[in-house]
């Protein structure tokens, strides 16, 4: 198969409004929290229950890591536990469970308790030619298992190779027999399709493989020299799209055509989440902003409340926003309510629902709505009312007057 080319363009203009989309309202800052030089903020990850956020705290005087668990509300300190290992990565197991691994370490830890629940770094140290574990792991959306970065054999420099560790078999397997310079970013497709490698090699590439195969479908050349940045590598929730940040450029990779293309009005993002199948809101520079990656188009949301370049997560439900950086941490509110010129803003009511839910005016028989994995469901429309009682209860998108919509079922 041919390879693709992505012809990466330096553009400096960033669009900050998008004609006809009011900014969007301002949020309220829960909590900001500056570190003092020179301990600093490593990977950190938003509990399943939205309550908490886990964190490395690296402590360069001390030559020491912990993790701490705070009050996504307050940012009050509740627990944090020390650790000789080096970590790399966080990764929510399960609602109570976590899985940690990097330099010495790659175990299962209670989330609140940091208590290690089973340690599993033996296993890696008998595979032949392995040296340590690496950084940029993640977890198969519907599988018990870790595609994690191995750092092999001492006759190579800086050679990464990836396995795919199956927690339940404790098999540790290699899926390919190439070695990478550096392994920036992976990540799964929601739908468990495929998985994505960004590696540092000359030229900067983007891979895509079959996650059932482990064979490589496409690589995607770019011009970026060796030593660029992927600040990020995510599949949009329908499982359509790869998207890269790579030196604060935004990349889109069509999977059914396997075509990849630059956006060139997209802001200089340095990290982002998804709102919906479209849209992505991160930091660029100063500001928050909203982008759709299907016409290009940005909004402005407001400042940032921490100094670029950001890291950004969201929580499950979208309504808390947590921007980190090396040094300083902050939560705010978000109210991602878009409102159309000269136009009365339109709702969906109750939301959250636990049942019937009444919809802005439309002329459709059927709604179609989206899980969060992208999966579609269909429901008859009766006097601009629907009843999802039958679905599970989570987070869905709802598409209808040009308008993208969050509904909550509980």
């Amino acid at each position: 198969m041919s390879k693709q080319l992505i012809a990466l363009l330096m553009c400096s203009s960033l669009m900050s409004f998008f004609a006809g989309f009011n900014t969007l309202k301002a949020q309220e800052v829960l909590w900001n929290l500056e570190l003092e030089f020179p301990n600093d903020i490593r990977d950190a990850v938003i509990l399943p229950d939205d309550d908490y956020i886990v964190h490395l705290y690296h402590d360069k005087n001390a030559k020491l890591q912990k993790l701490q668990l705070r009050d996504i509300n307050t940012g009050e300190v509740i627990n944090e536990q020390e650790f000789d290992a080096f970590i790399y990565s966080i990764i929510n197991w399960d609602e109570n469970t976590l899985f940690i691994n990097g330099v010495g370490i790659a175990s299962l830890v209670d989330n609140k308790t940091f208590e290690v629940i089973e340690d599993f770094y033996y296993l890696f140290e008998k595979v032949e030619g392995f040296i340590n574990l690496a950084h940029s792991a993640v977890k198969h959306p519907f599988k018990n298992e870790i595609l994690l970065p191995v750092y092999y054999d001492k006759d190579f420099s800086n050679s990464f190779v990836p396995h795919i560790f199956n927690l339940e078999t404790l098999e540790i397997k290699r899926v390919t027999d190439k070695i990478y310079n550096k392994w920036e970013r992976v990540a799964y497709s929601p739908d468990g399709k495929y998985y994505a490698i960004a590696i540092d090699n000359a030229p900067y590439t983007i891979e895509l493989y079959d996650a059932n195969t482990y064979k490589l479908i496409e690589s995607f050349y770019t011009n970026y020299p060796v030593g660029s940045s992927t600040n990020q590598l995510s599949f949009t929730p329908d499982s359509k799209f790869l998207l890269s940040l790579i030196d604060n450029q935004l990349i889109k990779v069509e999977l059914e055509t396997l075509t990849g293309e630059v956006q060139q009005n997209a802001p200089g993002f340095t990290s982002f989440v998804f709102l919906n199948m479209n849209q992505i809101i991160g930091a660029s520079f100063e500001t928050i902003k909203v982008y759709n990656i299907e016409t290009g188009k940005s909004i402005k949301y407001t400042k940032t409340n921490v100094p670029h370049p950001v890291t950004v997560i969201a929580s499950s439900d979208l309504n808390l926003l947590f921007e980190y950086r090396p040094r300083q941490l902050a939560v705010s509110t978000l109210d991602l309510t878009i409102s159309v010129k000269g136009e009365k803003e339109k709702t969906l009511y109750p939301n959250p629902t636990n049942g019937i839910i009444t919809l802005p005016k439309n002329n459709l028989k059927e709604i179609q709505i989206y899980n969060i994995l992208g999966k579609e469901f269909f429901f008859l429309q009766n006097n601009s009312t629907i009843n999802i009682s039958n679905l599970d209860n989570g987070i869905y998108y709802l598409n209808l007057n040009n308008n993208t919509y969050k509904l909550i079922k509980e």
